[in-house]
């Protein structure tokens, strides 16, 4: 046999144990992934089944920090949650007398009071008229006189008060609130709000009364504070007027970190024309005296009397 005969036999033969090799590898097992292997468990299929619901995750409360305007009853509304339930989240806020920049605690809202804003049975009060009267760029401010003729203090006292045409048609709805937290027995205090422009003209005004609430004779919430030696400049023009004197507390064993004054402007005719909230946020103890000065104005009718409310809180 010639020598290139012998080679390509040689080569043939070494081809077809190869093919062999790779028959043999086919006809094995399928390879294993490299890592550890655990047997796989049979599902346990006896699970039994209840008609009663599992219990939902606990809803956390909501922490709203208060802007400029808002009250208690607009922040009831927005969150759709009852005002009593933010109130008694927040014991030591006064609804009336927020501050900007405060954080309130919103409570989740329970099923029955999803869609709801639902506002505790308010206190029997005597309503007086609402005062609307109209600013010079067509906004209009409403004041509505409350006083309260119970036994017993009341707080954040609210009303809701709609404005409309002449034919009771392009109704707006705004929550008037008081500049102080507490009327006190036998005393008168104004809730007011603002209708920004555009408005009717002519308008008609309707009320509500949305909350008030019984203070017990208990609450610690509140201290007494007494005001002395007042002031009151009327301007020539009977649209502004100066007022000043000093606050002193009335209850000798506490202080205080809060204080409000409320400046009421009346006209000839008795009638709520202009409002004004002072605040004080720096303790004053007791046997000091603290002075205050600023002034209030009026919506368009001369101011005849000015009359000054106080509260305080430890």
């Amino acid at each position: 046999m010639r020598r290139w005969q012998l080679s390509l036999l040689l080569v043939i033969s070494l081809i077809s144990a190869q093919c062999s090799r790779l028959d043999d590898v086919s006809q094995s097992k399928e390879l294993t992934p490299y890592g550890i292997y655990t047997e796989t468990q049979s599902l346990d299929t006896d699970i039994q089944v209840t008609e009663t619901p599992l219990p939902s995750p606990t809803p956390t409360p909501h922490i709203h920090i208060v802007q400029a305007g808002e009250t208690i009853s607009y922040i009831s509304l927005h969150y759709k949650v009852d005002m009593a339930a933010i109130m008694a989240a927040n014991p030591n806020v006064n609804p009336n007398a927020m501050t900007v920049g405060i954080q309130l605690i919103i409570p989740p809202q329970s099923d029955n009071e999803a869609g709801l804003a639902a506002f505790p049975t308010p206190v029997a009060v005597n309503i007086m008229q609402p005062n609307c009267l109209r600013e010079t760029n067509g906004g209009v401010w409403c004041f509505l006189l409350i006083e309260n003729n119970q036994e017993m203090n009341v707080e954040n006292v609210t009303a809701q008060i709609v404005l409309g045409d002449e034919n009771a048609q392009q109704l707006v709805a705004r929550v008037a609130t008081a500049p102080l937290n507490v009327i006190p027995v036998g005393e008168s205090l104004p809730l007011a709000v603002h209708f920004p422009p555009p408005n009717p003209e002519p308008f008609q005004v309707g009320y509500e009364l949305q909350s008030a609430l019984s203070v017990t004779k208990e609450d610690s919430r509140y201290v007494e504070v007494v005001l002395e030696n007042i002031s009151v400049n009327i301007a020539k023009d009977g649209l502004s007027a100066y007022v000043e004197g000093e606050i002193v507390i009335g209850d000798q064993d506490s202080s205080v970190s809060r204080v409000w004054i409320a400046a009421v402007a009346f006209d000839e005719g008795g009638e709520v024309v202009g409002m004004r909230r002072w605040e004080n946020v720096q303790i004053v103890y007791v046997g000091d005296r603290l002075p205050f000065s600023f002034s209030v104005y009026a919506v368009g009718q001369e101011i005849e009397q000015v009359v000054l409310h106080a509260e305080a809180q430890p």
